[in-house]
């Protein structure tokens, strides 16, 4: 969700910022320079964060290693609720 804020931001700029605005308004916050700045340097981060991430995915994806049991682990979460369901993925 957050990434897609930041790319409705990159293509909507002006209508964004107005609904930033608004949604800080009725939730009772003020929003000026400082609230602003503090939004991009979030974006900066998080934006940077999310190309971390996904580089080291890339380096757990590999097929020697660790990794290729790790790799499993990026794409399904343990739920609570399914632990005793058969796992769909295949043997290694």
């Amino acid at each position: 969700m957050i990434s897609l804020a930041i790319m409705a931001t990159v293509l909507l700029p002006a209508q964004t910022h107005w609904l930033t605005r608004k949604a800080c308004a009725v939730a009772g916050f003020s929003y000026g320079p400082p609230a602003a700045r503090a939004e991009v340097l979030f974006a900066y981060v998080w934006l940077a964060a999310s190309m971390a991430v996904a580089y080291l995915a890339k380096l757990v994806e590999r097929d020697r290693g660790p990794g290729k049991h790790l790799s499993v682990a990026l794409i399904t979460w343990p739920d609570t609720d399914r632990c005793s369901a058969p796992s769909r993925w295949p043997p290694t």
